[in-house]
C-alpha cells in the first residue's frame, strides 16, 4: 500500500477510495467497520478526498448510515 500511495501523492490529484459491484452496507459488521476505518484513516491522511460504495437501499438502516 505504501508505494500505491506515494504514487497517487505524486500524480498529484487524490480521488475517492470506491467500493463497488456489491452490496457494501450487507458486510458482517466487524469486516464493515475494520474496512471503513481502514479507508477513513487515508482520507484523513489526504491520500483521497472520500469513501463511496455501491448498496442496495434495503440494506442502509440508520446505525449503519452512522458508521
Amino acid at each position: 500500500m505504501a508505494a500505491f500511495s506515494e504514487h497517487v501523492r505524486e500524480g498529484g490529484r487524490p480521488g475517492e477510495i470506491a467500493f463497488f459491484g456489491g452490496t457494501f452496507t450487507a458486510l458482517d459488521r466487524p469486516c464493515l467497520e475494520a474496512i471503513l476505518e481502514a479507508a477513513a484513516r487515508k482520507v484523513a491522511e489526504g491520500i483521497f478526498t472520500g469513501i463511496r460504495f455501491s448498496t442496495r437501499p434495503d440494506c442502509l438502516e440508520a446505525e449503519i448510515l452512522d458508521l
